[in-house]
């Protein structure tokens, strides 16, 4: 019983720093970019959209999934961490020289001669942030939470003060290449003075067989899931321009910031929990029923809230210059409720130890995703926006099948776990929709946005605490666990403890974005 509490309360330990990480970051980064978006144009965002295609990219390769295989390996060595270590710096290095070069073809392949300096630039963040993939790994897999925190919270600081101040002294889109390239540089030398690894000056053979075996499953997987998410940056950025970009871009980063802080911090510790069901596939199934019972008490009321006010909430935040990313973040809202209902199959599927059947649904993804954005794109941004809900409605109901054959939960009981926190939800968004109809033209945004939360909120407590008691119960004891979680990062388990994935996919996805 003992040992039960004990991991109980490093989970809920692991939770709180995880979620104070994501948090943290998250919050801070959108306060530095609203100040941006207020002082710079969207072309400048749409410029650094289209460079951070290419350098995230890249960074995939760099990491090559090693920090996963890290995290999960149970008999690790000190070779596995040199090895991963020094690849992936060699590899960064060589990356950074081939996108120095490529900048000028890939400019005029996009048609934006501007896109060739900001890429030669952003280049150096790829070997910049090689140097941290390994110990965050080392970190993650230790729950050390607090100084990946740290880290984070240090890095946008000091990158939003330094790109606030580019700004305001008139330095236009180089603002924000000097954010990213101080946030990095930040950022790693917080994360190496926390760690207590330090690399041996060997790559072995033998580790990086062990460490890619594992991995290579997750960097294809990687790679495909993030070609699914970046190509409606590229077609829009090729096809319609800098500035129907800068719009999307701007959408979609407020939908994600979302996202990430709803889901990330559960993410991060779904894996080791699950994991510890892996033998017993009826506990996993039940463990993957209530966890997606409390992700939709959460993501549905939030996202189809955000859907109903973003028109408003878009130009007031950003400013009137911006209001045509509005009608985008809406219909990128719903996607983003389809996708945080799926917050969890990843972490089944690797508990479960089948990376292959996720890799696969990958590939499938992929190739719907490109499909929709293909049909979409005729329609503009907010076409683009409907092909990445079509997508995300499609990746339900396929991951709904897969669990059903890996976890044993059948799809009414997936259906069922959801369904009160949906219904209560299209409830919610109607009554806000019908009073927003009742308003005066004249009523200023700032009251439509206020009188819509209020009631948004009345209408969902009272339709979810109907529909779905027993999860508003539950959702309301795991809040009070957390509560009283101490913040304390020391694990209880040796250094080499299994531990989990600190993104929504894996390190390298973190790393990349």
């Amino acid at each position: 019983m003992r040992g039960k509490m004990t991991v109980r309360r490093d989970i809920a330990a692991g939770l709180v720093w995880a979620t104070a990480e994501r948090w943290g970051r998250h919050v801070l980064s959108f306060v530095v970019y609203v100040a941006l978006a207020r002082l710079l144009a969207p072309e400048a965002f749409g410029l650094v959209a289209l460079a951070a295609v290419v350098t995230s990219f890249c960074q995939l390769f760099v990491s090559q999934g090693f920090g996963t295989a890290i995290i999960q390996r149970e008999d690790l060595r000190d070779a596995h961490l040199d090895t991963a270590f020094w690849i992936s710096l060699a590899l960064s290095t060589g990356l950074f020289v081939v996108m120095v070069l490529a900048a000028g073809p890939i400019a005029a392949v996009a048609g934006e001669p501007g896109l060739a300096p900001v890429l030669r630039w952003l280049a150096a963040v790829v070997p910049i942030n090689s140097l941290a993939s390994v110990p965050a790994a080392s970190l993650t897999r230790q729950m050390r939470f607090r100084p990946l925190a740290v880290r984070s919270t240090l890095g946008v600081l000091a990158g939003g003060a330094a790109g606030v101040g580019m700004a305001l002294a008139g330095f236009g889109v180089w603002s924000l290449v000097g954010q990213q390239l101080t946030a990095a540089v930040v950022g790693v030398a917080a994360l190496w003075s926390a760690s207590r690894w330090r690399p041996g000056l060997r790559a072995e053979r033998r580790a990086f067989g062990e460490l890619f075996g594992f991995s290579a499953n997750v960097l294809a997987t990687n790679v495909l899931w993030f070609f699914s998410q970046q190509l409606d940056k590229a077609v829009i950025g090729v096809g319609l321009g800098p500035v129907a970009l800068g719009v999307y871009f701007l959408a979609q980063r407020l939908m994600t910031l979302v996202l990430d802080l709803l889901t990330a911090p559960l993410q991060a510790v779904a894996l080791p929990w699950m994991s510890r069901k892996q033998a017993d596939r009826a506990a996993l199934g039940a463990a993957y029923s209530r966890a997606l019972r409390l992700a939709g008490l959460v993501m549905f009321p939030v996202f189809f809230g955000l859907a109903t006010v973003a028109r408003e909430v878009t130009p007031m935040v950003f400013g009137a210059v911006w209001a045509d990313a509005g009608p985008v973040l809406a219909v990128l809202a719903i996607a983003a409720a389809l996708r945080g209902a799926q917050t969890f199959v990843h972490p089944v599927m690797m508990a479960a130890g089948r990376p292959g059947v996720f890799l696969s649904i990958m590939v499938a993804h992929t190739a719907w995703t490109t499909a929709a954005i293909v049909a979409g794109y005729r329609f503009g941004a907010v076409g683009v926006a409907w092909a990445m809900v079509a997508s995300s409605a499609i990746a339900l109901a396929v991951n709904a099948v897969a669990l059903r054959a890996l976890a044993g939960v059948s799809i009414r009981t997936q259906a069922s776990s959801v369904f009160g926190p949906a219904v209560a939800s299209v409830v919610m968004a109607g009554a806000v929709l019908a009073m927003r109809r009742a308003l005066p033209g004249a009523t200023p945004p700032i009251v439509v946005v206020a009188a819509s939360v209020v009631l948004g909120v009345g209408v969902f407590a009272a339709g979810s605490w109907w529909l779905c008691r027993d999860a508003a119960r539950d959702a309301v004891a795991v809040a009070r666990r957390i509560a009283g979680a101490r913040g304390d990062d020391t694990p209880s388990a040796p250094d080499h403890s299994p531990a989990t994935d600190p993104s929504p996919v894996t390190p390298e996805m973190a790393a990349a974005s």
